[in-house]
């Protein structure tokens, strides 16, 4: 049964106009009983109810529920949380969001908090990027999930794929992402 936090995530993607400062809505959360946690929950509950990426264009509609989903998500950023509030930004792993803006949000939101939910479908969408160095980043930063087997698989998919681009085009980055791959494991990344 859906509780508060889904209700509101509904409401607020029907119509995100009914808040007239969005960032102060995060704060009150953060500030409130529940903490950072709670802020986090209902980040989580607009990213699991946001429309999922499709290959055909999007309904007037359902493009209006992802652009009010990155409205929010953005004043969570803007909203400077204490750090866990980030937490749920997992959430829009398979969100219809562009990938850009996708890669943009989706790394403030690691750096602000390092362990998202969904942490093996984020690296999965990530790994399709192997020329941004948002995804390098993204994919190697998460703590505590290298032992996702998952996560560990899509990194190494990130890795091989970035290696692969000719010379010029190979980020920094690779080498953090490579060096996290063998510390989890994978010695197999040193040669790649």
């Amino acid at each position: 049964m859906p509780g508060a936090a889904e209700h509101l995530a509904h409401a607020l993607l029907d119509d995100p106009s009914i808040l007239e400062d969005p960032p102060a809505l995060w704060h009150e959360l953060a500030d409130g009983h529940g903490g950072a946690d709670a802020a986090g929950r209902l980040l989580e509950a607009v990213g699991t109810r946001t429309p999922r990426a499709v290959d055909v264009p999007l309904a007037p509609a359902v493009a209006g529920r992802v652009e009010a989903a990155e409205v929010l998500w953005r004043a969570v950023l803007t909203a400077g949380l204490p750090a866990g509030a980030l937490a749920g930004a997992g959430a829009f792993a398979d969100a219809a969001v562009d990938e850009t803006v996708w890669l943009e949000l989706l790394r403030a939101s690691a750096e602000r908090t390092p362990v998202l939910t969904d942490a093996d479908l984020v690296a999965e969408r990530a790994a399709g990027h192997p020329g941004r160095a948002d995804a390098l980043l993204l994919v190697t930063h998460p703590t505590g999930t290298w032992r996702d087997d998952a996560v560990r698989r899509h990194a190494r998919a990130l890795l091989d794929a970035s290696a692969a681009l000719p010379a010029a085009e190979r980020l920094a980055a690779l080498e953090e992402l490579r060096t996290a791959l063998v510390n989890s494991g994978d010695i197999g990344a040193a040669r790649a």
